[in-house]
């Protein structure tokens, strides 16, 4: 009975925090702060993160604000409006007649309000991307849409609106949330007064701003203490949600933080002159000339009064502090008290969290120690994404290439590559800064290309030397590249690449480079970079995959645009993502390149996952030999494929787990074993029982057992990201 007070009281609980969405903008916000901190960029710009650097109150209220007014008194339209530039430029231009520098006495009032404009803008961007506005048919939602929730775009909304709240809970302690919200509600009224002067309607009152405000806060607080014990409901409606949150490529947090601070970098420029009187598109155009229908999530009818919704939340423990400042016309709202977390748990949600016996696993868990903790000063730069090793000066000891795609220095997102000398006595660790303890640091300087993505180490050019291949998948359509760098005997790695792989500018290309190989594929015993392109499109169709081949061999010119082996999916599938893991098992004339396409889909179950075989005997044309395919829905068989001599390793890293009676793990992820030479052997569709030697499975609920893989020496190392914070 428990379980049925929970899911009963569901309803009402995501319909409050769905309208906000206000932890993931907060994140987007305090991203942004960070990233604009250590690269303001100009003079003008570093002034006015300073003000958000000093108000965290009035930052934190203004991420939530244009949201203040959806199913709150009837002010959904006014909620609307602060969503869109004309809003912006008006409260840009109040606070050019009202708060004239110098502010004198009113500096915190001043500084307080812009803070809080540009919280607001920080809002206003990421709805754009979030939202898929402006045409993007491969926005968050959309793809959340299409791969999880049969193409119901609305039902897609409301899980990611709120289903999003939950799992940032889950994965992330937000410790920097400020107690306090500070809203100019004085100034805000008179914004609305100042847009509306020409017409017969009425604007808010600074009473019903306090109001809806309050309820926004105390929303807000309540998601904090309870929203990670929420987020099954939703963790289970949509793997893509846990899996792409912060990464996916356009309206995934850190997607949203780039374009949050590009527009903020163009507004603080245009603060104090050409503040957008009338002309001119502010910021970006998706945003600037988008259709302005409203947002379909937010102004969804909510089954609740807003009287029912407050109790509610009052129900779980919670007093908020209304201080009202009536000279200023300035709000505070803060919590009077916290009850306990655990008695909370069981007072609002009644329910006694499951264990799970995870006696079947035969895992070794060993703690190693840490000789050398290197660190960067970006907190969002995205350090050790990806790590590989080589010996990129051929002095018998391995180097590390540590990657950092969000790293921004000359650009936004275009990402690094730090290569660590291996021998110890040649590091300088002073700092533990990874800058100054390694040997080269590699750029490309072009916004959004996420330099460092993926990595893989291949003699590319037959001198017996490893080289480094680094990709930029991203940035703009048909513009992902990658470099590679030629080892040198006693040098090492140079700045500048020796080869740009590329392919011709078209826009089914976009993410070329996102997952990269070193396979032999022609036979000749020298690995080749291989290429797969998961998110590459075909005939219209978003997101097919496809898998590309570039021999290598002792001359290559500087660009590369012509692959040598061009392997689309025999499927035409939106979303298969073809191309996500690729392998080789056996040798000499019998060997096959295993692919995985975890975005494969029946008809009546979505994402079950396929693996492809194909005979690299018919060369450059492989024939396809076998397929083996998934049969749960959100298992995504082949998420992951690793192999040896003797093994072929399958990820399905989000597949739920039935073994434990009732305690069912739901997207726990399996492992499977396979004996690859048996696999050799067989022809058509094939049972993913065929020829299995083995299968492990996560140890928690959305573990995501799988996630990477890696064989090395008959060791299997099995990531479980979304377990424990992280476990190998």
């Amino acid at each position: 009975m428990k379980w049925s007070i929970v899911w009963a009281m569901l309803p009402t609980w995501s319909t409050i925090v769905m309208a906000c969405g206000i932890s993931v903008h907060n994140e987007v916000t305090h991203r942004a702060n960070d990233l604009l901190e250590n690269n303001p960029g100009s003079n003008m710009t570093a002034k006015y993160i300073r003000y958000m650097l000093d108000s965290p109150s009035y930052v934190q209220a203004g991420s939530f604000f244009p949201d203040w007014g959806y199913q709150c008194l009837g002010y959904s339209k006014f909620s609307e409006d602060a969503h869109w530039p004309p809003f912006v430029r008006a409260a840009i231009e109040y606070i050019h007649n009202e708060y004239p520098e110098p502010w004198a006495d009113r500096q915190e009032e001043a500084t307080g309000l812009i803070a809080f404009l540009f919280a607001i803008i920080s809002h206003d961007i990421a709805d754009v991307f979030w939202h898929g506005l402006g045409g993007f048919q491969d926005g968050f939602i959309h793809a959340m849409s299409a791969q999880n929730f049969h193409g119901n775009t609305p039902k897609a909304h409301v899980a990611a609106d709120a289903g999003a709240e939950f799992t940032l809970r889950h994965s992330a302690e937000l410790k920097y949330f400020n107690a306090t919200w500070t809203v100019p509600v004085r100034d805000l009224a008179n914004i609305y007064s100042q847009m509306y002067k020409h017409t017969n309607l009425p604007t808010p009152s600074e009473e019903d701003l306090r109001y809806c405000m309050q309820v926004g806060y105390t929303a807000f607080k309540a998601d904090l203490k309870l929203g990670k014990y929420l987020f099954p409901y939703y963790g289970q409606q949509s793997p893509f949600l846990i899996e792409n949150l912060d990464h996916y490529y356009r309206g995934g947090i850190q997607d949203m933080t780039a374009r949050v601070v590009r527009c903020w970098r163009e507004v603080a420029s245009h603060f104090s002159g050409n503040y957008y009187s009338g002309s001119g598109t502010m910021c970006s155009s998706h945003w600037d000339t988008v259709e302005r229908s409203p947002l379909s999530s937010h102004s969804t009818s909510s089954s609740a009064t807003h009287k029912e919704k407050v109790q509610l939340l009052q129900s779980s423990g919670y007093r908020v502090l209304d201080d009202w400042d009536d000279k200023n016309g300035f709000l505070s709202l803060s919590l009077a008290t916290i009850p306990d977390e655990g008695s909370k748990q069981q007072h609002v949600l009644n329910v006694n969290l499951p264990t799970f016996d995870d006696s079947n696993f035969l895992d070794t868990c060993e703690t190693f120690s840490s000789d050398v903790m290197l660190t960067s000063n970006q907190t969002s730069g995205g350090l050790a994404y990806d790590i590989v090793l080589g010996d990129f000066n051929d002095d018998q000891y391995p180097d590390v290439a540590v990657s950092a795609p969000y790293y921004s220095a000359q650009q936004l997102h275009s990402g690094a590559v730090m290569v660590v000398d291996g021998r110890k006595e040649n590091l300088q660790l002073d700092n533990n800064d990874i800058f100054s303890s390694s040997s080269i640091q590699l750029n490309n300087h072009v916004a959004n290309s996420r330099f460092g993505w993926t990595m893989v180490v291949l003699d590319f050019n037959h001198d017996g030397i490893d080289d480094l291949a680094v990709a930029s998948p991203f940035g703009e359509p048909g513009e992902g590249f990658i470099n590679i760098y030629y080892g040198k005997a006693g040098v090492g790695l140079s700045a500048k690449p020796d080869v740009i792989v590329f392919l011709p500018q078209r826009k089914n290309n976009y993410g070329f480079g996102s997952r990269l190989y070193a396979i032999d594929i022609n036979g000749d015993g020298k690995k080749d970079l291989v290429v797969g392109c998961p998110y590459c499109g075909r005939q219209q169709n978003l997101q097919t995959g496809a898998v590309y081949a570039f021999y290598s061999n002792r001359s290559h010119p500087p660009t590369l645009s012509v692959p040598d082996m061009v392997l689309p999916s025999p499927m035409i599938q939106r979303y298969e993502h073809f191309g996500r893991a690729v392998s080789l098992i056996g040798n000499g004339d019998r060997r096959l390149l295993i692919v995985g396409a975890f975005g494969y889909s029946l008809a009546e179950a979505q994402r079950v996952g396929r693996v492809y075989a194909f005979d690299l005997n018919n060369l450059p044309k492989p024939r396809l030999q076998w397929t083996m395919t998934g049969d749960s829905e959100f298992q995504q068989m082949g998420s992951g494929i690793v192999a040896d001599n003797v093994h072929l390793v399958i990820a399905s890293m989000s597949e739920t787990s039935s073994q434990f009676g009732r305690n069912k793990k739901w997207q726990c992820g399996s492992v499977r074993v396979y004996d690859a030479s048996l696999l050799l052997q067989q022809y058509g569709q094939i049972n993913p029982g065929a020829a299995l030697i083995t299968r492990a499975v996560g140890s928690e609920m959305a573990a995501h057992f799988g996630y990477s893989l890696a064989l090395d020496q008959n060791i299997l190392w099995v990531g479980e990201p979304f377990a424990n914070q992280g476990e190998l």
